[in-house]
């Protein structure tokens, strides 16, 4: 009897000790499940540029101005579920060594591309989940940057989702993705997506209220779009077709700083604006397998004033403007086309590439992102830009260009555009970057 309690208490003491190891070994693995459910990348990409300015009033330069800037970005991505996937991005950007402070500009849609110092943001961070096969809700910070033809330049894959001239801002938001199945043999997708703004002013006096009056601290932004993908042909490896039509709503611009004299000047704001963009964009990858690709971009704009204006009293005008108008209530039409080609030369590892943009004097386009300090994509005139990239490695580049912006009209966003300006602004750059 004692022989049998004595096996008894070790085959109970047996088992506990093998249950908690089998605990323990789920706890590991459901950790390593955990951490394993994550892939990271990143980039590296340095920056020498060299800008010169003419204000058309002589043939001498009338600024120079030279810069070395660090951009780099860290990637994490995750697939916790089969069908609920993330995508995650912290980024910086900064000239080197910044001594004496700068002009960027630092907003919630640009802060990460804006030279703002060490400081690291939050670039791109939401969901895809795939409630159907053909159906995917997608919520968070959306790529909404580095669209065709911004991989061009490095060799790379398309990297962003809409092209250049579909977006120009980092923007939160929700988007629904419908699949519509095979057209032609190829992929339709629909999509909309909903990006709203917001300008808060939580203050314990004002709230969402400016002392103009202009409380109207939300604004609605929505866009469609259709995107029809043909790949494998005998024109091109990939053909896309990329149609978006996107309004933001009341977007309240808030009062405006100047510089007057030895002062800044306080000029009261009680405009919104409404914007509409439509994009068409065709892209031909690979063209008869001659390593060359070819994109054309076009979009229309329209900015629309509403309210009383921006209130130019305190700068010694009497009146009171719009948002590239001077009637506080006007509305001005623009458009513009940009062309894209590079072409990888064999096996040699070079990449020759250039763009050029055609704008009238009324093209409204924000362009908050990109690689360049000059606003290449959103210039009133004609803009150049052509390039030469050697891949040292398949991911490992150096690129030499030259961008010419050559500007019809040329305006702050306060009143009408200078239509008689003869502005120019020329860039050479170096560019050395990394992906891995």
């Amino acid at each position: 009897m004692k022989l049998s309690i004595t096996l008894l208490l070790s085959l109970l003491i047996g088992l506990s000790a093998s249950a908690q190891t089998i605990e323990e070994r789920v706890e590991e693995l459901e950790i390593a499940r955990t951490l394993n459910i994550f892939k990271f990348s990143g980039d590296l990409t340095l920056f020498y540029d060299g800008i010169e300015l003419e204000n058309g009033t002589s043939s001498e330069v009338d600024d120079t101005t030279y810069s070395t800037r660090l951009w780099a970005g860290i990637n994490f991505n995750a697939n916790p579920y089969d069908d609920v996937k993330f995508y995650g991005r912290l980024a910086v950007s900064k000239f080197f060594n910044e001594a004496f402070g700068s002009e960027e500009r630092v907003a919630d849609t640009s802060a990460s591309r804006s030279q703002a110092g060490p400081q690291v943001y939050l670039e791109k961070a939401y969901f895809d989940y795939s409630v159907l096969d053909s159906l995917i809700i997608s919520a968070g910070r959306l790529p909404t940057s580095d669209g065709v033809p911004t991989n061009y330049i490095t060799g790379q894959a398309r990297m962003g989702t809409y092209p250049r001239l579909a977006y120009g801002a980092l923007l939160d938001g929700v988007g629904l993705t419908y699949k519509l199945g095979s057209l032609f043999g190829e992929d339709l997708s629909f999509r909309t997506i909903y990006t709203p703004f917001n300008a808060p002013t939580f203050q314990s006096d004002i709230i969402n209220k400016e002392t103009t009056g202009n409380d109207d601290s939300h604004s609605d932004t929505y866009a469609v779009h259709l995107d029809w993908n043909k790949r494998d042909t005998s024109i091109a490896r990939n053909i896309n077709v990329f149609v978006q039509y996107l309004k933001v709503s009341d977007l309240n611009v808030p009062d405006q700083f100047v510089g007057a004299g030895n002062t800044v000047a306080v000029l009261d704001s009680d405009l919104a604006l409404n914007l509409t963009y439509l994009t068409y964009h065709l892209e031909l990858e690979d063209i008869a397998n001659s390593g060359v690709n070819l994109a054309f971009s076009y979009l229309q704009t329209k900015t629309a004033n509403k309210g009383t204006g921006i209130d130019l009293t305190n700068i010694g005008t009497s009146a009171s403007v719009g948002f590239n108008v001077n009637d506080p209530n006007g509305e001005v039409d623009g458009d513009g086309f940009l062309v894209s080609a590079s072409w990888r030369v064999g096996s040699s590892g070079v990449i020759l590439g250039a763009e050029y943009l055609s704008s009238d004097d009324d093209y409204g386009y924000f362009d908050l992102y990109d690689w360049n300090l000059t606003n290449f994509y959103a210039t009133r005139g004609t803009g150049t830009h052509v390039y030469a990239t050697y891949q040292i490695k398949p991911t490992f580049t150096l690129t030499a260009g030259y961008r010419s912006q050559d500007y019809s009209a040329y305006t702050t966003g306060l009143g009408g555009a200078d239509t008689d300006t003869d502005r120019e602004v020329t860039t050479m750059y170096l560019m050395n970057s990394l992906t891995f």
